[in-house]
């Protein structure tokens, strides 16, 4: 028996996360695999070390100075003839974990396209291709982030071989890598753009907030009941860049929740926290709102200086696929189910002209 068959014959049917359980489903995901305690990867430290400073460089923002990051082996994988895996976002595994790196081995195959799809773009990964003429010691490698959609295209001939391993944000350690330039230059580009912005009195004439939707999603940190304090050490990329350069330029940036409620055309916004509605009933008009007002000092958004409430513009709107839902028991006459939908951003505070000390 070959060393190929021998580690087909060990696989054991891959699962996939669905909420949070493991579920097989061989209609969705065709494919065999070994945990990480059952194998061993040959692949030297320094090779692994290598990789993540460039992911670090290219896949991260460089503007938190002393971000450092960790990879976890988490399973190999085989895709033999007729395997694959449908489009999915992945479950994160922990509260830090910002993406993943999936490792390719140089192993004759056909099919098994990695597919890459986010804000309606797509990139492909043909391993069958790009390692054809390899060396025998060269290996690809993809990494991406946990809510870029992927799947694996069915494998036509031959076994398509990859490690993952999850990325984890290490906030223990504080990297010696200076911050790339190639991120430092987009923060520094909208660092620019956002003081000519400030510097025009009809702007915000009487104060208010500017509104930023996420670039990425960050699923584990923006669950119902979480405090949003520890998600802001770990935004990404584009996210990470826009707090320091607004931070740096001495505005008070932080993350709140936007709260859309079904039976009220006005919504709310509570900093630094998402709510979790308790179970209960909230009874008709503003119950729901006065109980956000109460509890989590919420504020309502408003368009115009002369409604109540925060007026915010939006430098980047909330996109419509990014709400949350949450149910609870609200009534009228009777009883009833009530939705309110929610979704996190940043908003920056900006005084009136004359107040903005731009540092």
């Amino acid at each position: 028996m070959s060393s190929l068959e021998h580690l087909v014959n060990t696989c054991e049917p891959a699962s996939f996360g669905r909420g949070n359980e493991n579920v097989y489903d061989e209609s969705y995901r065709k494919a065999g695999k070994l945990s990480s305690d059952s194998f061993q990867p040959m692949l030297g430290m320094n090779t692994i070390l290598s990789v993540l400073d460039v992911i670090r460089d290219r896949l991260l923002g460089g503007s938190e100075e002393n971000k450092s990051i960790r990879a976890e082996l988490y399973n190999l994988n085989i895709y033999g003839e007729g395997s694959f895996f449908k489009a999915h976002v992945d479950t994160p595994r922990g509260e830090d974990m910002f993406g993943s790196l999936v490792i390719f081995y140089p192993t004759k195959h056909e099919g098994g396209t990695l597919v890459l799809r986010k804000n309606k773009k797509e990139w492909s990964f043909d391993s069958s291709k790009v390692l054809a003429d390899d060396q025998e010691h060269q290996v690809g490698y993809v990494a991406l982030y946990s809510d870029v959609e992927h799947e694996v295209l069915p494998v036509t001939s031959g076994h398509r071989i990859s490690i993952t391993y999850n990325l984890y944000f290490d906030h223990t350690l504080a990297s010696s890598l200076p911050i790339p330039l190639s991120s430092a230059l987009m923060a520094n580009t909208f660092k620019s753009t956002l003081e000519e912005l400030l510097r025009d009195s009809s702007f915000l004439s009487h104060g208010g907030y500017l509104g930023v939707a996420l670039e990425y999603a960050y699923p584990s940190h923006t669950s119902a009941g979480r405090d949003l304090s520890t998600l802001e050490r770990c935004l990404k990329g584009v996210d990470a860049d826009v707090m320091k350069a607004c931070k740096d330029l001495g505005l008070e940036t932080s993350l709140w929740t936007i709260i859309d409620w079904e039976s009220s055309e006005q919504k709310l916004a509570c900093k630094g926290i998402v709510p979790k509605y308790e179970s209960g009933t909230f009874g008709d008009g503003d119950d729901l709102h006065r109980w956000l007002f109460d509890n989590f000092d919420a504020k309502e958004l408003r368009t115009t200086n002369y409604d109540s409430g925060i007026l915010v513009a939006w430098v980047k709107p909330l996109p419509e696929d990014r709400w949350d839902k949450q149910t609870f028991i609200g009534y009228g006459n009777e009883y009833h189910p009530d939705y309110a939908y929610y979704t996190v951003c940043l908003l920056v505070q900006v005084g009136k002209p004359g107040e903005r000390n731009i540092v």
